[in-house]
């Protein structure tokens, strides 16, 4: 598969996902691939769970290193449909992702956007953002619109 289908493709199956989530909770999704097949999934549950590490990327890591029995995941993409967070880029870099895909830019917690570390100082890490951006950026956008009314 031509790699920009690939991460399309994928990063569409991330945003199909959002449908799952809580009406309560931030609708993130994250979708872990390894081979060209889903091996863990997730999305926010972190008033759900009443859990502050329930993040997306969190969950579908656990799920990807229960389904292969191994917590490295090496060879394995992320696709998420916002910035990770530092928590969560330190999960990914330790269960040594190869490389992240993500929508929407997240300055308030992003990694990148809010803590202006470099996607450099991942080198073994490849990380490519603005994905579907708009579609993810319009569905985070009614989300807080309808929670303000």
């Amino acid at each position: 598969m031509e790699r920009e289908k690939y991460i399309q493709t994928y990063m569409q199956k991330a945003l199909d996902l959002l449908s799952d989530t809580d009406d309560d909770e931030v609708p993130v999704a994250c979708l872990i691939i390894l081979h060209h097949k889903m091996i863990g999934f997730g999305v926010n549950a972190t008033k759900k769970r009443n859990d502050v590490s329930a993040h997306a990327e969190m969950i579908a890591l656990k799920k990807a290193s229960t389904h292969l029995h191994d917590w490295r995941l090496n060879e394995a993409d992320l696709f998420v449909t916002m910035e990770p967070c530092m928590m969560c880029m330190g999960a990914i870099r330790l269960a040594r992702i190869r490389a992240v895909y993500y929508g929407l830019p997240n300055p308030v917690t992003g990694i990148f956007s809010a803590y202006h570390v470099s996607a450099q100082d991942f080198p073994e890490i490849s990380i490519e953002g603005g994905i579907l951006e708009q579609p993810i950026r319009d569905r985070i956008q009614s989300f807080f619109q309808s929670k303000r009314g």
